[in-house]
């Protein structure tokens, strides 16, 4: 068991990082972030990505890095394996339906089985952590970043069968990630390229956008993203990433949730970049406990500085660090304990029959409900 103890505030920071890097093996800024901080965790895009065996020794060699830094605390390593259009794995890997597609089905059965594909197909490859289910609500037919990405627009539908990918994605010993709270099926900006708003009373989330995360809450979920969307009846000042009133507030302590909170891409220009370190202090003093950069970026050794001043000016408590960096040894210890290592053996069942006929039965299923 690893031990809060054993780390030092720097250490703890590290733990903090989830890092994007660039490159089909470890680049060299990679190497130097988990020998110098020892990160928490990396996520692989498409960019890292060419055949599953590479992808295979990519995870081996980066939890080998992380397990002979000073901290010697495995990697969280993550991906957004969703299905449709957002699927980092593609050719030798199953090809996945969007969500949409699932949700058509209606079928709590086939998404668990999908949650359960994804799961081993990653379980293989040495990925522990899947950032989905996707838990929006598509309610905004003109959204530019959801739209098929959901599950659909009925919010029981949707906390339904997020609950049942979510179940399947662990039982094969990958670790979900629920996003994006409270919800960012209802904009009409992509946080990618802005700050989108939604201005919906506080009464029609309670109905709509917050009922798949409740329910995920209670089916046991042990890891939220927060959107970087501001939703003004739930705070008129911050985005919900940076948000106290949202992320402490309401997530922790009216929901109850006791889980990991993992940030949205930190590096998205919905997020002001000439303040990136300002919002990364901001972020962890709201309640975020790991924060994500996805891809190579030059301040990060700013933004660690940024955070540990913050922590000696007790502008971040030693509390709340000690909450962050013990809410990710804590999934640690339970999923990492020991981190499982590539299945290279098992890499020839990628896109075996049996995956196959479970997409086939989706799309079969998803287009008799349709007609």
């Amino acid at each position: 068991m690893w031990q809060l103890s054993s780390l030092d505030d720097k250490q703890k920071v590290g733990q903090l990082l989830m890092l994007g890097f660039s490159g089909a093996r470890p680049s060299s800024y990679i190497k130097r972030l988990i020998a110098e901080y020892g990160l928490g965790g990396v996520v692989v895009f498409g960019g890292n990505v060419d055949k599953p065996q590479q992808v295979a020794r990519l995870c081996e060699e980066l939890q080998q890095l992380a397990i002979n830094s000073p901290s010697g605390m495995p990697l969280f390593i993550s991906i957004d394996q969703e299905g449709g259009r957002v699927a980092r794995l593609k050719e030798g890997f199953t090809a996945l339906p969007g969500m949409a597609t699932l949700g058509a089905t209606g079928s709590g059965q086939l998404a668990y089985a999908l949650g359960q594909l994804i799961g081993r197909e990653l379980g293989w490859l040495g990925i522990n952590m899947n950032l989905a289910p996707v838990l929006d609500i598509n309610s905004q037919p003109q959204n530019p970043v959801i739209g098929d990405r959901s599950l659909g627009s009925d919010p029981a539908l949707v906390a339904r069968l997020g609950c049942k990918i979510r179940k399947g994605l662990n039982q094969a010993g990958v670790l979900a990630v629920g996003k994006h709270f409270p919800g960012h099926g209802d904009t009409m900006l992509d946080s990618h390229l802005g700050l989108p708003v939604v201005t919906k009373p506080r009464q029609v989330l309670e109905k709509r956008e917050l009922l798949p995360f409740k329910a995920a809450i209670a089916d046991g979920i042990e890891a939220l993203m927060p959107a970087h969307v501001l939703y003004s009846a739930l705070d008129e000042d911050n985005p919900a990433s940076l948000s106290n009133k949202i992320l402490t507030d309401l997530l922790r302590h009216e929901l109850g949730f006791k889980g990991l909170i993992i940030s949205d891409d930190m590096l998205m220009q919905a997020i002001d970049q000439t303040q990136l370190s300002q919002a990364a202090v901001r972020a962890v003093q709201a309640g975020v406990d790991m924060l994500l950069f996805g891809r190579e970026e030059a301040q990060i050794p700013q933004v660690i500085e940024a955070l540990l001043e913050a922590i000696a000016q007790k502008t971040i408590s030693q509390a709340r660090l000690d909450q962050a960096a013990g809410n990710i040894l804590q999934l640690k210890n339970k999923w990492l304990n020991p981190p499982a290592k590539p299945d290279y053996a098992q890499l020839k069942n990628l896109a075996c029959q049996t995956h196959q006929q479970v997409i086939k039965t989706i799309s079969q299923r998803a287009k008799m409900t349709v007609a």
